[in-house]
């Protein structure tokens, strides 16, 4: 079956690769203004089921369309009106605002949509900042006159729902609607695609390059398949919880090259031998006996060693106390076998990841006052607030591999 995509925009075809590798891209020409009275969620979904009306027999054809929303009135693409394109950042500044997507999908079972909407939240731009970004012309073809992947990504203080809708193509949403029409589209590759976005703007917005921030995608509880599926489309940084299953699953994908295995969960000097065999990272140092095991059973490279500090304070998390620590970094010091790299913690639960900020902040002051430079923090729901704090490591598993099986036992 032959995949078309209706749109000529760069940035939705570089999203689509991650569902689909081959596809032709075929502009849909249609006029888009919007008709009187149109409400901004059905001025979209019609454009996009208007552009993939053009399906021919055997193909499926993809569309889509994107609308900046204001306070109700749809703010569309300045084109080359300077003032026009300064006109609309300066109404954006300090202000939230929905992104719109309209996505429909033709194929011969007939025509799929659906529209899919975030929030995006600026912060207050001075008059230099908005003149300055208008002259680059980024804008100009964008609606609302801004790109988030772009050098406006530094605007924004939060986005509320999917990153690659704003960018122009929803992804996990759009994988659905491919499947629906018979195309095996990778949902994996769909939530890799979101995350992914999720990194790169909080990279932009902290002024950090994305290479200094890696994913560690959190495989515990899923099978060897699922990882062999992310490997392949260039994840290579995984983390396990439970020694045994990483045990497993380093004999299963040892064939694997460039794989990199990170032991992330609580450990028992019992099971060091596990860990020291099959991680290049250790993400849970606490004990002094367990680093010793480490040390004791490990050969070939150091296995980098970062320490869990329960900077909160919580009776049920595992973690060093931020007083104990400079001994522990001592102590880990003069170990052989094992080198001393970083700082982790794990902060309390919580729905509003602004509630992790300070703990992420407190952890990033101990590795300073320590000199160590990684730094082991966020998670799904938060690390966004991680990498604008430092983060060097972040672990990820619900977003990228879904919700996870009952657990086994450690």
């Amino acid at each position: 079956m032959k995949l078309v995509l209706a749109s000529a925009s760069p940035r939705r075809s570089a999203l689509l690769r991650g569902l689909w590798s081959t596809f032709e891209v075929r502009p849909a020409e249609l006029d888009e203004l919007l008709r009187p009275g149109e409400a901004a969620e059905v001025y979209v979904e019609r454009l996009a089921r208007e552009k993939a009306a053009g399906f021919r027999p055997g193909e499926v054809t993809l569309a889509a369309d994107t609308s900046v929303v204001l306070d109700g009135v749809v703010l569309g693409k300045p084109g080359r009106d300077a003032a026009l394109g300064a006109d609309m950042l300066r109404r954006l500044a300090g202000r939230t605002h929905q992104v719109m997507t309209g996505v429909a999908v033709a194929s011969e079972r007939g025509v799929t949509s659906r529209v899919v909407t975030s929030r995006v939240s600026f912060r207050a731009l001075t008059g230099e900042e908005v003149d300055a970004y208008v002259a680059t012309g980024e804008g100009a073809d964008k609606a609302g006159g801004y790109a988030l992947q772009g050098l406006a990504g530094r605007f924004v203080t939060r986005v509320e729902g999917s990153h690659t809708n704003v960018v122009g193509l929803p992804l996990e949403e759009t994988c659905l609607l491919l499947r629906q029409a018979g195309v095996d589209a990778n949902l994996l590759g769909a939530r890799a695609g979101e995350v992914e976005q999720r990194l790169s703007d909080a990279c932009t917005r902290s002024g950090r390059q994305r290479s200094e921030v890696r994913l560690v995608a959190v495989s515990k509880l899923h099978p060897p398949e699922r990882i062999r599926e992310a490997w392949a489309m260039g994840l290579r940084d995984f983390g396990e919880n439970y020694a045994q299953e990483l045990r497993d699953k380093h004999a299963a994908l040892g064939e694997l090259p460039g794989l990199v295995w990170h032991a992330i969960g609580p450990l028992q000097p019992r099971n060091a031998k596990y860990v020291a065999k099959a991680a290049a990272y250790f993400h849970a140092v606490d004990r002094l006996d367990t680093a010793q095991e480490l040390s004791r059973r490990r050969q070939g490279a150091p296995l980098r060693c970062l320490i869990e500090v329960n900077v909160a304070g919580e009776a049920a998390k595992a973690g060093v106390t931020p007083d104990a620590l400079p001994a522990l970094c001592s102590a880990l010091r003069a170990l052989p076998g094992l080198e001393l790299v970083g700082l982790t913690t794990m902060p309390p639960f919580t729905d509003e990841p602004e509630d992790s900020r300070a703990h992420f902040r407190a952890l990033a002051a101990l590795a300073r006052a320590q000199k160590l430079p990684e730094l082991s923090m966020g998670t799904t729901g938060d690390f966004e607030v991680a990498v604008e704090e430092g983060a060097t490591l972040v672990r990820v598993g619900t977003a990228l591999f879904g919700e996870r099986v009952t657990s086994p036992g450690a």
